[in-house]
């Protein structure tokens, strides 16, 4: 079985994202009622909020995925596909702030 700090350290960023996103969407929404010059649109909030939510979700699902499909390997192969786990979820965070700068660049 694994531990639990593993367990935890390999879900936090999914839904860390997951929670950036439904933020962002509830952001998105309230200025969409209420535009503001200067600010960053209501419909842009929605939609950064959208692209972490999902991207959130796709990473926790995968995440359990490699996790239950794991459990049978030895211990040190267990926290090498941990590390490998986390890896790409840094990578695929990585590509959703790059998509975020964009979005707010074209404003």
């Amino acid at each position: 079985m694994y531990t639990l700090g593993l367990m935890l350290v390999t879900c936090l960023m999914p839904c860390v994202g997951i929670g950036i996103g439904i933020f962002f969407m509830g952001k998105g929404s309230r200025r969409a009622k209420e535009p503001v010059s200067g600010a960053v649109s209501g419909d842009v909030l929605t939609r950064i909020g959208r692209l972490a939510a999902v991207a959130g979700a796709v990473g926790a699902a995968v995440t359990v995925a490699v996790l239950l499909l794991t459990l049978q390997l030895a211990r040190h192969w267990r926290v090498g596909v941990a590390v490998a786990v986390v890896t790409v979820q840094y990578v695929v965070t990585i590509a959703v702030v790059i998509a975020v700068s964009r979005m707010l660049r074209r404003k």
